[in-house]
Order: structure tokens, then C-alpha cells, then sequence
């Protein structure tokens, strides 16, 4: 063994067994990249592996300890690397470990030979990144087809890699020569144009809680059936990228962020090779997430929302609709969640992000809340109602005036849209508001953390519909709510399951202690007269 060394090809004699008496084999002749380093700390070892494969045409060169081979690597940039699992410096699955944490691109194919036939051994290898295992005793014309094999393999591997890259490229140029100063829709339909050439992808959608159509879905003519998975993706949001596969084929959908903040969704959809969408969705979200961000926020885009904001205020043409909410116990409706409708029949959240982006949410906010509030006079008497708020019209707006108009108790639910950043604020604006009560929407999702939960004391806790939905099969679910129940418990809180459809998850509910229920199966979302 020795610490130095020439970075040249070792020319030692052929071993002299007759399985290396000169070997040469049939195939293509070797490429000029086609480099193999052997590691072994044996020297007749590494002679008769160097001397086989070198008659068979590749460049060789040699190392005989663990950190010698890791010193070479950088250097020759081998396409193969023969490596004893048992080095006098370290174990060849440390040096694997080493080598499969570096950065580089164009990794060796890694064979490790020893004498070690336990199969946990040759698994943990191969586990850990080796692309082959080799026992001893070595059988040189095995040992070099094997070589040659994961060769070949690595130069295959590069090519496709290359046209991957290339591909790459030249959709990120077509996509960098798109205006981004255009409407959502006709960047969304421009974008489609191209994934659908290149990635073969049949519908794309663009969604942001910038814009006030929000949701743009793009479809070619023969992918209508994409339209609602999409959407569903879209409306659900994504902190990372997804890929979901269907009859109808796959879906994708990947967060669009500037600044580490996500404001909307890229979503694509196609029958063809999904995993290349999903690389290509990735890759390029951050630059579409720039175009859509200009687009968005461009002085005709911002204007545009504005004069639809500043015109629903003005008409009024808005509505409230309530929804029942009902104690399990004694089947009798305690409540009602009031809900905001408009008249284009876009999601309310959707209006009120439109509105915030412009600087006019608390205005639309104020405006829906004294509807529900006079429209809410004709509910059952004796019944609560519960009214989303932001926590920034919370704290920012004195709402005892608007509150005053009540003619029952309210509880304000502080949406889980936005994330809390002065508790002591929140508690202060209530401890001002006297006998209203605070609830917390969507637990379980969202914003809606235990610590949110622990900081702002509510006395109405709303669990997320998502885990409602089946817990009367579910045993995960049934642990969650449990664990939530004893936890809102413990605050003098009560727990609300929303999005109760069925019987069964009803029935669930009340096992585990959950008193109160909101859902299709109570009653879906009407006007106040309809409840009378």
C-alpha cells in the first residue's frame, strides 16, 4: 500500500490463470469515456481484474485503499468502479455512501466484489446505491461482461440524459418568450400549446388567489375528462409537487412561489409518460410562477380587479346563505354557519382574496357580515350563528357597532386562509367584543395548529371536513378526532365535525364524544327563510 500516486493507467502483466491468458472479447469497441477504476487493497488482486479488462479495451486505473479511490474519483471521472467491500481504511459501503452524496451528475455504475456471501450484505450494497454484486471467488470473463454490461448501460444512460437536458432547454426558452404581461387565461392557453408539442400533456390549468377568475383550465379537445381533477387539485392547493393517476390518466400539480411565498397552482394532465410531465412541472414551476406573477399583477390586471371588487360592493348583488349545525345528542339544530354567495357563482374564498389583493378585503368582509347579520333575523330564535372573519378585520376593525345589529349570539370564526401573526391582538379585539364567542375553522388543515388552537383559547373548534369523511372505518381518523376532543376539552372547547354526509361517520362521531355536526346530512346551505 502507499499515499501516492500517478494518475496514469497501471500497464502490469496479464495473471497468468486460465481465465485471463489473453482475454479478449467479442462487442462494440470501447468508447474513449469507457474508464474502469478497481479499488482493492490486494495486489494480485487488482493486477489480474486491471490486466482482464484492459485486453478487453477500457482505460484502468488502480487504487488500494478507500480514500485514495475517493481522491481518483474527482479526477478520472470513471464510467465503472470496481470496489472491494472490505477496504484496509474503511468498508466499500462507506465509500459507496461517499460517492452516491457527491453532486455529480455522471456517477460511476459501482460493482462491489467480495467474499462475503450473506445475503443481508449484498442487499444493504444495493441498497445503498450499487448497481451490481460480485462474489469471490472471480470468475474474470464474468467480472468483464459484467463491466462491460453496466458500461453500456451508463453510456445509454447519459444519452437519454443529454436528450432530457436538451428537451429541457428548449422548453424553458419557449416558455422564457412568452409575454407575461398577457391575461391568465390566454398565458395559460399559450402554455398548454407548448407542453402539449413537447410533453405531449392534454390540459393545463393556472390558479391564483391573486386573480379574480382564479381558476383557468385549459383542455384540448379530447381531454374534457381532466377538467374536474384538475380543478380539484387546484382548489385543494399543493405545498409540493404531486402526481395522481386515474382511468381517465394522470394529473400534476405543483406549487407556483416568488420569495418563498405559494400563491397558486400549476396543474397538467396527459395519457402519456407522466414521470417526464412531473420532472418538467418541477423544473420549470419557478419560472412559470415569475409569468404568472406578472400577469397577475400587471397595472390592467390589478385595475381589472378592482373595477369587479368596487362594482360588487356597489350593486350589493351578494347574498348569505345558512347552513345548520346540529347537537348530535338531541337531534336538534343549536346553530346556523352563515355563508357568503355571488352572483357569478364563484367559491366566496375566491372573492375575498381578489378583494384583499387590491386592498379591499376588510371592505368586502364588513359588507357580507352586515347581509348575514340582517338576513339572519328570520333564522329560528334561540339558535347561534357563526360568521367567518380574517384575523386582520379583526384586529384592525371595531366591529361593535356592526355586532350590535345581532338579534342572537355570534361566534366569529377566524378563517384558516391567513396566517396568525399577533395572538394578543386577536385576544384583545375579542375581550372588547363582550359576549361574542371565537371559533377556530378547519381544524387539522391549513393554519389551524394546535398551537393556533392553544393561543387563541376558542370556544368553538371546527374539525376539518377531511377527517370526518369515513372515520366510522378508519381508525387513524377515529385516533385524530379523539386526540383533538381530549385536547379541545382540556381549553373548555367544544369540537364541531364538519362535512358529516353519512350516518355512519355520524354515529362515529358520537362514539368518540363529538357533540355537535355539520353536513349534507343535516341539510345543505339555504336562505334564512327556508329555515323558519
Amino acid at each position: 500500500m502507499g499515499t501516492a500516486r500517478e494518475i496514469r493507467p497501471l500497464g502490469g502483466a496479464v495473471a497468468t490463470t486460465e481465465h485471463s491468458v489473453r482475454l479478449r472479447y467479442g462487442g462494440p469497441p470501447r468508447q474513449a469515456h469507457d474508464v474502469v477504476l478497481v479499488v482493492d487493497d490486494e495486489d494480485a488482486m487488482r493486477s489480474a481484474f486491471e490486466a482482464a479488462l484492459r485486453a478487453d479495451g477500457f482505460t484502468v486505473f488502480t487504487a488500494s485503499s478507500g480514500s485514495e479511490a475517493l481522491g481518483l474519483l474527482a479526477e478520472i471521472h470513471p464510467t465503472v468502479v470496481l470496489l472491494d467491500a472490505n477496504l484496509p481504511d474503511m468498508r466499500g459501503e462507506d465509500v459507496l455512501i461517499e460517492l452516491r452524496g457527491s453532486n455529480g451528475s455522471e456517477q460511476p455504475a459501482v460493482l462491489i466484489v467480495s467474499g462475503d456471501r450473506q445475503l443481508d450484505r449484498k442487499v444493504a450494497g444495493l441498497r445503498l446505491g450499487a448497481d451490481d454484486y460480485i462474489t469471490k471467488p472471480v470468475a474474470l470473463a464474468e467480472l468483464v461482461a459484467r463491466v462491460r454490461r453496466h458500461a453500456g448501460s451508463r453510456h445509454r444512460w447519459l444519452a437519454q440524459l443529454d436528450d432530457v437536458l436538451d428537451d429541457r432547454r428548449r422548453l424553458a426558452q419557449r416558455i422564457a418568450g412568452l409575454d407575461g404581461s398577457e391575461p391568465l387565461h390566454l398565458l395559460a392557453t399559450n402554455l398548454l400549446g407548448i407542453f402539449a408539442e413537447q410533453l405531449d400533456c392534454e390540459a393545463l390549468s393556472l390558479t391564483s388567489a391573486l386573480d379574480g377568475s382564479v381558476e383557468h383550465t385549459v383542455l384540448a379537445p379530447s381531454a374534457t375528462p381532466f377538467r374536474g381533477a384538475l380543478e380539484q387539485g387546484a382548489s385543494h392547493g399543493t405545498r409540493r409537487p404531486v402526481i395522481d393517476r386515474g382511468e381517465h390518466g394522470w394529473t400534476c400539480h405543483a406549487p407556483l412561489e416568488i420569495a418563498g411565498s405559494c400563491f397558486g397552482v400549476l396543474g397538467v394532465a396527459g395519457t402519456s409518460d407522466e414521470q417526464s410531465a412531473l420532472s418538467a412541472v418541477v423544473d420549470l414551476a419557478p419560472q412559470i410562477a415569475g409569468l404568472v406573477h406578472r400577469s397577475l399583477t400587471s397595472d390592467g390586471a390589478v385595475a381589472g380587479n378592482r373595477r369587479q371588487v368596487e362594482a360588487l360592493l356597489s350593486d350589493g348583488g351578494f347574498w348569505a346563505e345558512f347552513q345548520p349545525i346540529v347537537d348530535l345528542r338531541a337531534d336538534a339544530t343549536v346553530g346556523f354557519e352563515a355563508l357568503s354567495r355571488f352572483p357569478d357563482g364563484r367559491r366566496p374564498d375566491l372573492w375575498f382574496r381578489q378583494a384583499t389583493s387590491i386592498g379591499l378585503g376588510a371592505e368586502l368582509e364588513l359588507a357580507a357580515m352586515r347581509r348575514i347579520l340582517d338576513t339572519a333575523r328570520t333564522l329560528p330564535q334561540g339558535t347561534w350563528l357563526s360568521v367567518n372573519v380574517s384575523a386582520r378585520t379583526l384586529i384592525d376593525h371595531d366591529l361593535r357597532p356592526l355586532l350590535a345589529q345581532a338579534d342572537r349570539r355570534v361566534i366569529l370564526e377566524i378563517t384558516e386562509h391567513e396566517r396568525v401573526r399577533d395572538y394578543g391582538a386577536i385576544t384583545r379585539s375579542m375581550q372588547e367584543l363582550g359576549d361574542t364567542g371565537l371559533g377556530v375553522d378547519d381544524a387539522g388543515s391549513g393554519y389551524a395548529s394546535l398551537r393556533h388552537i392553544f393561543e387563541l383559547q376558542p370556544e368553538l373548534v371546527k374539525l376539518d371536513r377531511i377527517w370526518v369523511h369515513g372515520v366510522h372505518q378508519d381508525p387513524v381518523r377515529t385516533a385524530l378526532i379523539t386526540g383533538l376532543l381530549q385536547f379541545a376539552t382540556e381549553l373548555d372547547a367544544v369540537l364541531l365535525g364538519e362535512g358529516v354526509e353519512h350516518s355512519e361517520d355520524r354515529a362515529a362521531l358520537e362514539r368518540i364524544g363529538v357533540t355537535l355536526g355539520q353536513g349534507y346530512l343535516f341539510g345543505r346551505p339555504q336562505r334564512a327563510e327556508t329555515w323558519r
